[in-house]
């Protein structure tokens, strides 16, 4: 049996909206310099020809950067004038419109540190309404994801939302003995194809009854499995995950994500082929600051060029996202 304990309520950290962070508060963040930027431009006029140097020459010519480094007053990068955002990348201004889409649409939300970020995401997480299957969050680490994953398996323990539950124990490829509690009731993901199963990595399901050394689960096809405790069935909970691993989830209400400062977009992009009706992401004033760095360096990548099509669908789904 699970022993039950009382939950205490956990004070919520602040929310803080764009446009009111104390000024000796972002500078003590991250940020790039006037100087990194008119290099990362030079770097790209050097490429260009023609009618498009040109352009970019009288770009340069009337930007006023004011506050190189921030964005309505967060770590992010400041876009003062249409010439200044003529400057850049189209991926670069595709990325930036989407995330700007997101913060208009109320669905961004900036927290004072990372860990701040976790418990906002959790708090709303749990105020969800919609079953454990129709609410997934992504993560673009695979440490927060299993962090994630934990606290949330313990307070649905608390909570007695979850029914009898067993330990599993199996053995990584690094040959470590692992366990991990289920209930009935739980969300779990497969780490680690079954092919005799047809069970592919990334597969999700819920755990329906847990008999001896039997668990029952079934797939979100709609396959019903039952396996031994004593397998080498490599699972883990199916909370929160790494956004591009494995399979996406087939239908989704919520998505949650919590985005770090190099795998944004990459991440964001996975999500939307989820379709979930509501998106919310969370992040840290650090994260999106050293993001907007990481954009503004990396935007010669020819990589980052082919996604542009995907930003441009990234910001018309922010645009029409709903809110619970």
């Amino acid at each position: 049996s699970i022993e039950r304990v009382r939950s205490s309520q956990p004070q919520q950290p602040k929310e803080i909206p764009f446009g009111s962070i104390p000024s000796e508060l972002v500078s003590k963040q991250p940020s790039f310099t006037t100087a990194e930027l008119h290099e990362a431009v030079a770097k790209r006029m050097q490429d260009a020809d023609g009618e498009f140097a040109q352009r970019l020459k009288e770009a340069c010519a009337s930007t006023e950067i004011v506050r190189v480094g921030t964005w309505k007053g967060q770590d992010l990068l400041s876009i003062q004038s249409r010439a200044s955002l003529e400057m850049l990348s189209e991926p670069v201004r595709a990325s930036i419109k989407a995330l700007r889409a997101f913060d208009e649409q109320g669905a961004l939300h900036v927290l004072s540190n990372h860990q701040d970020a976790c418990r906002h995401l959790l708090a709303k997480w749990f105020q969800c309404p919609s079953p454990l299957d129709r609410r997934v969050i992504f993560t673009d680490a695979e440490e927060d994801a299993s962090k994630l994953n934990q606290l949330i398996h313990d307070r649905l323990v608390r909570a007695g939302m979850l029914g009898s539950a067993a330990w599993l124990t199996f053995v990584t490829d690094s040959g470590v003995e692992q366990r991990i509690e289920v209930a009935e009731g739980e969300r779990i993901r497969f780490i680690r194809a079954i092919r005799m199963s047809g069970i592919r990595t990334g597969s999700m399901a819920t755990v329906t009854s847990i008999d001896g050394e039997r668990i029952t689960v079934v797939l979100d096809g709609g396959q019903t499995m039952v396996f031994q405790l004593s397998g080498q069935y490599r699972i883990t909970y199916g909370y929160a995950r790494v956004g591009h691993a494995g399979q996406s989830p087939t239908s989704i209400d919520h998505a949650f994500c919590l985005v770090g400062s190099l795998q944004l977009l990459e991440m964001m992009r996975h999500v939307i082929a989820c379709r979930p009706s509501d998106f919310q992401v969370f992040a840290s004033r650090t994260d999106l600051g050293n993001w907007a760095m990481n954009l503004i360096r990396n935007q010669g990548d020819q990589s980052e060029a082919r996604q542009t099509d995907i930003d441009a669908q990234l910001e018309c789904r922010a645009k029409s996202v709903t809110r619970v």
